[in-house]
């Protein structure tokens, strides 16, 4: 097994974190009774937590030799994608989803079909197969995805137009994570995902305004226009670089093609 520095555990962590906040934040997943600030010093604990998270970080981890799940190289693999999803088996990620999931007692038999025929196709341990080829939201809210959802609830990148500023908007429309008034925000320009000729595709690049503080404190300090950021659920998460954002880019098109396949 290989050894884990102290060093990438941490980093491993306060990165899953970043991109683990803004569902829990809204409620969907994650713990129920306590805000992600009780778990500061925990937080190991914290995403430990989280039921659809953790048996993927534990199926990348073992997998790839690495002993620890929140090893920065398997949290990576998990939300943005790096060359550890190659070495999850097709075996091991179905006992992943009967076992640790327990899909077969959350879906339908017509959806368990649609998820699992996936498996043999190439599908891979990375957040977005699980957001786009699992048609049911599996944290706390156990209800039907749509494009609107989907499209939060998928790890997108966009480029800063105009960097951190009070703007008005509803605090929440739809299900869809929006800035509520006063809050400091920014706006990026991004592929927003859409449903057209019966295919899940990426749209033209739009203006998308995006969470940057919580209570006062800024989630990613210092960042700039033309930086690239990563986001979930209407959430800023961190500064990436294009080699970031072009695996993020390839992992979520292979999983929309397998996605697509369903229709």
């Amino acid at each position: 097994m290989t050894r884990i520095s102290n060093l990438s555990s941490t980093k491993g962590l306060l990165r899953c974190a970043a991109y683990a906040l803004s569902p829990n934040v809204l409620h969907y997943c994650g713990p129920k009774s306590s805000e992600p600030g009780v778990y500061k010093k925990h937080l190991e604990e914290y995403l430990q937590k989280f039921e659809t998270l953790f048996p993927y970080l534990k199926l990348i981890a073992k997998a790839s030799g690495i002993r620890d799940p929140f090893d920065e190289r398997v949290v990576e693999a998990y939300w943005l994608g790096n060359n550890l999803l190659n070495m999850v088996s097709m075996n091991d990620i179905y006992r992943t989803l009967v076992d640790e999931h327990h899909l077969k007692n959350k879906l339908s038999l017509k959806m368990q079909k649609l998820a699992f025929e996936k498996i043999p196709l190439g599908a891979k341990p990375h957040h977005s197969f699980h957001v786009l080829n699992i048609f049911i939201r599996t944290g706390h809210d156990a209800v039907k995805h749509t494009i609107k959802t989907m499209d939060s609830c998928r790890i997108a990148y966009g480029r800063i137009v105009t960097a951190s500023e009070a703007k008005q908007s509803l605090s929440k429309h739809q299900g869809i994570a929006t800035v509520a008034s006063g809050d400091l925000a920014m706006t990026i320009r991004y592929r927003p995902l859409i449903y057209k000729e019966k295919k899940l595709q990426f749209g033209e690049r739009q203006h998308k305004i995006i969470k940057d503080e919580i209570k006062g404190q800024a989630i990613v300090p210092n960042l700039k226009a033309g930086d690239l950021v990563s986001f979930h659920w209407g959430m800023v998460c961190e500064k990436i670089t294009n080699k970031q954002a072009k695996n993020l880019n390839l992992w979520t098109k292979y999983h929309l093609n397998l996605a697509n396949l369903s229709f």
